[in-house]
């Protein structure tokens, strides 16, 4: 199945396109890479599977930007932290890290531009590192292959990565992770059915505080005005894969465990600016702020003069009863 590619306007962002006869995704080069828009086609339409804002037109921003400030729409890339930060890169040197990281504020290039194959690259001002983003489609398939160099003259890179990319709420939605994924942390302090921070809980269904059985593989109403956030004891294994089935897909995603082991769900059912979305997160490194992972020796780091690559894949299947 051949795609093509193509350039547009998404909220008056230029975009470029590349689509088949089964999924269409765009990204916004000028905006961190941000991919705006993923469908899939069920035979007669094209179904939006991430979540969209009611915003008209997207505003640029610039770097160390306030990440709330702007439409979060789409799938965001978050590199190398997800939190704000200080970042502890040699035992002379902390570096400041913006929230969500350096590379969803800055502008991309692209670099290659043909109906097979985009690549996308982006350097780091302050940190030394080039980061690169290569997708393809494969019929039902989006694959994407990351790739970081970091510079000999540089300090070595602690980094957390992670795909933010929020999806919509459709019905009948249900979370599918491995099965040996069966106990989660509690990384958020706003949950109240959680209880405190790195709290543990059996996953999928765990007793809240308040006593009640719940199913953190479902998610909750908008009126709950809640949200969530946790990871997984358990570490991601090779060919492992996860993501969520609907009444109108069933999402599979891949990613390479070596590089990025760690998998956190986050959900917002009301209580971030009233939306419901959710994001099934792979991560390189936890909690969150690569200092804290750094210290904790819980991230993947690159040293000076060296690489790092990994995967991540998202297969979009249509639900056959549809």
């Amino acid at each position: 199945m051949s795609s093509v590619v193509s350039h547009g306007s998404f909220k008056g962002v230029a975009s470029v396109i590349l689509e088949n006869g089964l999924l269409r995704c765009e990204w916004l080069p000028e905006y961190g890479s941000k991919l705006c828009s993923l469908k899939r086609f069920d035979g007669e339409n094209w179904r939006e599977l991430l979540w969209q804002s009611g915003d008209e037109q997207f505003k640029i921003p610039n770097y160390a930007d306030d990440f709330s400030q702007y439409d979060s729409s789409g799938f965001d890339e978050c590199f190398p932290t997800i939190n704000r930060c200080d970042n502890l890169v040699s035992p002379a040197l902390l570096q400041h890290i913006p929230d969500h990281g350096e590379v969803w504020a800055l502008a991309w290039k692209l670099i290659e531009l043909s109906s097979s194959q985009l690549v996308f690259e982006v350097k780091s001002p302050k940190l030394g590192y080039t980061l690169s983003k290569s997708v393809r489609l494969e019929k039902d398939k989006l694959l994407s292959s990351y790739h970081v160099d970091l510079a000999a003259s540089a300090p070595r890179l602690p980094f957390v990565w992670t795909p933010h990319a929020l999806f919509q709420v459709f019905p009948r939605l249900q979370l599918e992770v491995p099965s040996h994924m069966q106990s989660i942390t509690n990384t958020f302090d706003g949950c109240p059915s959680l209880g405190i921070y790195e709290s543990q809980h059996p996953y999928p269904v765990a007793t809240a505080v308040n006593g009640q059985s719940m199913d953190f593989s479902l998610l909750r109403s908008q009126s709950s005005n809640t949200c969530e956030k946790y990871y997984f004891d358990s570490l991601l294994q090779a060919d492992d894969s996860f993501g969520f089935s609907d009444e109108y897909h069933q999402v599979v995603m891949q990613v390479d465990a070596a590089t990025v082991p760690y998998l956190g769900i986050w959900k917002n059912q009301g209580a971030y600016k009233g939306d419901l979305n959710f994001a099934l997160e792979p991560c390189s490194g936890i909690y969150d702020a690569v200092d804290d992972a750094y210290t904790h020796q819980r991230c993947a780091i690159i040293e000076p003069g060296q690489s790092a690559q990994w995967y991540f894949n998202i297969q979009v299947k249509a639900q056959t009863s549809n």
